[in-house]
């Protein structure tokens, strides 16, 4: 196998986590050759928990493990680095953001208001009842990309199915880092849920920067649904970016000539953007036609009650 495609698909797939069912089917080709990953990766199987908060939207519970998810990641980039894979993907700023000590003292100061006010508030459910149940479309996608075989991935009607799904998942994730966000507001200060959101902007920006450095950018944003945007715009999820990123775009935009491909990616992320509106709109414009339906049910209903006969006498009357 090709060794630059090797370290692009390992490190892509946990980056991206979702991308392309093609991508999952390569990946796991990759860990069943090599029984020095393999054996690194055993660890992540037995932690019941998804350790990247790219891709796990229970942050009440990723943060009471924190300490659990540290030393995972940290026990696992040590053991890929005695496998000699060029992009450890355990190595990854994004991966490893979490754990810095200045991020997690400020885990710990949320997790003591979380466990002082809201014993009766599971926040995951709370936003799944909101945003729709991502572990159950999660869990979707795992199981149709399993179902597929690889010479159907060139199938667009096997592969659309995982994709729309895979869409699915992504809105859902997008709503519900939002919805945990406000309730941490809510159940906690202010201060509190802008300490997450921040938490959670500085990992979405050292994800675009990771995307920058393994230079997948524009590979990765072909294959990934509308709604998983957020995987390379930091900005699609609070609307913020930081400066350093906003001056990588701007730097990368400088050249037309060597930078095509980068052009008409921000024109795509323009017009996904412009998709997300739109289905704002539709949302909007369905739930008022849904209200004004009712509406229209319930008037019906009343008028229908009043035509009825009142007593059977009348009924015996108007039927003679």
């Amino acid at each position: 196998m090709n060794k630059l495609y090797f370290t692009f698909v390992f490190a892509a797939f946990f980056v991206l986590g979702f991308a392309h069912p093609a991508y999952r089917k390569e990946f796991d080709k990759i860990l069943d050759s090599n029984g020095c990953l393999k054996s690194c990766m055993k660890n992540l199987t037995i932690f019941d928990e998804e350790i990247s908060l790219m891709k796990n939207p229970n942050l009440q519970r990723y943060f009471g493990k924190i300490d659990d998810i540290c030393a995972i990641i940290s026990s696992t980039r040590e053991c890929i680095d005695q496998c000699g894979i060029e992009s450890n993907p355990f190595a990854l700023e994004s991966m490893n953001v979490i754990c810095l000590p200045e991020i997690k003292e400020k885990i710990d100061k949320i997790n003591d208001c979380l466990a002082t006010k809201t014993k009766t508030i599971d926040i995951y459910q709370k936003c799944a009842s909101k945003c729709g149940d991502y572990n159950v479309v999660n869990d979707q996608v795992h199981h149709l990309t399993q179902s597929i075989n690889e010479a159907e991935l060139k199938e667009n009607e096997k592969v659309n199915p995982i994709m729309d799904k895979t869409n699915e998942a992504c809105g859902i994730f997008k709503c519900a880092t939002k919805c945990n966000v406000e309730t941490i507001k809510f159940e906690c200060d202010k201060e509190a849920g802008e300490e997450v959101q921040g938490i959670l902007q500085q990992i979405f920006n050292t994800h675009f920067n990771d995307l920058q450095k393994l230079d997948i950018v524009e590979k990765m944003s072909k294959t990934i649904p509308p709604q998983c945007n957020y995987m390379w715009d930091p900005s699609a999820i609070f609307s913020v970016v930081s400066n350093e990123a906003n001056s990588k775009i701007v730097e990368d935009l400088s050249n037309p000539q060597e930078n095509l491909g980068k052009l008409q990616f921000e024109l795509l992320l323009k017009q996904l953007k412009l998709v997300d509106k739109q289905d704002e709109l539709i949302n909007r414009e369905n739930q008022k036609l849904d209200m004004e339906m009712d509406l229209l049910s319930q008037k019906l209903n009343h008028k229908q009650q009043q035509q009825q006969p009142k007593s059977f006498e009348e009924s015996r009357f108007i039927f003679n």
